[in-house]
């Protein structure tokens, strides 16, 4: 069956969608390694012969799920709107109200991929892909490297970290905030930084 097929075909789709949805409503209530595929078909309402069409193993149903919902945050965000050196808080504020909604909409799986039950390894791979989009932006807002202060790739690593405990907290608190609400306040976080976004005005350091 071609890779086209298997991301159009509603019945694939579906399928798919109920497994993912099986595993997810399963660690929610215990963790995944003791998750069994047996488990996770007779919570889809579904036969092991389907499961096995489809993944290897619970580790590529894990797996693919996660690259099915990066791959659906990028169709939900878009290309990147940023222009070599130029600034404006709409630039950045609209694609994370995009992030932060893809996020809502998918509240569940997020929720147990980051949070309570979280799990290594899918919470590894949505902070690589922070990481990519990040690193993208920065080289196109700054393409000066002799005006960086602080490594870019330390830079990427606080960001990405920082973005994934803002998304942790509001998924904990469950979202009490419009996803409006949130992109400002983390681009009032970056923008401002720690120190005047609590409002204190710590000298600058000639380190």
């Amino acid at each position: 069956m071609s890779k086209k097929r298997e991301r159009t075909d509603p019945r694939i789709l579906r399928t798919r969608q109920y497994l993912r949805d099986a595993l997810i409503a399963l660690i929610k209530e215990k963790s995944f390694d003791s998750v069994q595929v047996k488990e996770i078909t007779q919570r889809a309402k579904l036969n092991r012969a389907t499961f096995y069409l489809h993944y290897r193993d619970k580790n590529d149903l894990l797996v693919k799920s996660m690259q099915e919902i990066l791959e659906q945050l990028e169709q939900d965000v878009g290309s990147s709107p940023v222009v070599e050196g130029q600034v404006t808080p709409d630039l950045i504020v609209k694609p994370l109200i995009s992030v932060f909604d893809h996020i809502a909409r998918h509240a569940d799986f997020y929720y147990v991929m980051l949070c309570e039950m979280g799990v290594p390894s899918a919470i590894n791979e949505i902070q690589h892909y922070i990481e990519q989009v990040a690193l993208r932006w920065m080289t196109k807002l700054q393409p000066d490297q002799t005006r960086v202060v602080v490594e870019t790739e330390m830079v990427i690593k606080f960001v990405s970290t920082a973005y994934i405990g803002v998304v942790k907290w509001w998924l904990n608190n469950d979202m009490p905030h419009s996803s409006e609400h949130m992109a400002k306040q983390f681009m009032s976080l970056v923008s401002l930084g720690v120190s005047r976004s609590v409002g204190l005005n710590l000298p600058l350091t000639n380190w």
